[in-house]
């Protein structure tokens, strides 16, 4: 993306060549930070690991909907979270957005489910409909 704007392709993944990963050292960078998470997820204290989340929800509801051209800043969206919405309508929906993309994302952790589950077309549903359950009538037309 430059500037405004947004082409499809700027969405797409990347996907390196069979030569590319072979030359990558991302794979063994991928495995070395499994590892590390792992080993830290043991070591993280209860309440320290929900505050992590918490604030982790709200920048991957900042970088998504970013995405998606909502750009509501980080702060706008903790203070949404907060029930501190804009006075602006058009604000105000983009932080509705944002809170209805976090509690989502709350909703998705409590599931627990493993990847085929996740991966499923019915467990996807369930999860847009997790997404949109509060969402004004304007978001859902096409």
């Amino acid at each position: 993306m430059f500037g405004n704007t947004m082409t499809p392709s700027f969405a797409e993944p990347y996907i390196p060549s069979q030569q590319g990963i072979a030359r990558s050292v991302l794979t063994e960078k991928t495995v070395e930070l499994e590892k590390k998470s792992t080993e830290l997820a043991g070591k993280v204290a209860a309440p320290i690991k929900l505050i992590v989340e918490k604030h982790m929800r709200a920048v991957n509801s900042y970088y998504s909907n970013f995405i998606e051209g909502n750009e509501t800043k980080p702060w706008a969206i903790r203070r949404a979270a907060n029930g501190d919405y804009s006075a602006d309508p058009k604000a105000r929906g983009l932080q509705m957005e944002s809170v209805a993309h976090m509690h989502a994302q709350s909703w998705l952790r409590e599931q627990n489910v493993d990847l085929r589950t996740l991966c499923s077309r019915d467990f996807l549903c369930e999860l847009h409909r997790a997404l949109y359950q509060t969402a004004p009538d304007n978001w859902l037309r096409c």
